[in-house]
């Protein structure tokens, strides 16, 4: 998760280790993959971020951030959803007074969803993947 040094009076901002306790964040995450998306965009805001304080990181600077991600829609939304959970958590602890990704909205794109397998599809599968292995994890 997004890991904030300590916080005082000029402000928090954005470091590689969190201090004991501090607790980011305080609700469980869903999977594993989207402990693994919001890992990822942790480690992106701290190294464009550096030194920067989050009360610095304003609606702009958000949405900035959804406008480099505009040919991927669904980084774009993963990343909204990260630093929505950041900024729900400061708010939550005191540390913050705006949340600067209120309202910031990214349309899910329109999919075809998971395409139907026709025949081959299923015996390319079978061949590949013998009956009791798990595809998962290996490629």
């Amino acid at each position: 998760m997004l890991q904030v040094v300590h916080c005082n009076g000029h402000g928090c901002s954005i470091a590689p280790k969190l201090p004991t306790g501090a607790g980011f964040p305080t609700r469980p995450v869903s999977s594993e993959k989207t402990l693994a998306a919001r890992k990822h965009y942790e480690e992106r805001a701290r190294h464009r971020g550096g030194t920067a304080k989050i009360a610095d990181i304003d609606r702009a600077t958000i949405v900035t951030g959804v406008d480099r991600r505009k040919d991927t829609p669904f980084q774009a939304k993963s990343f909204v959803q990260t630093m929505r959970a950041l900024f729900s958590w400061l708010l939550e602890t005191g540390r913050l007074r705006v949340d600067p990704t209120a309202g910031v909205k990214v349309k899910k794109p329109k999919t075809r969803g998971f395409l139907e397998w026709d025949y081959a599809d299923i015996i390319k599968y079978e061949q590949h993947w013998s009956i009791g292995t798990s595809p998962k994890g290996d490629a």
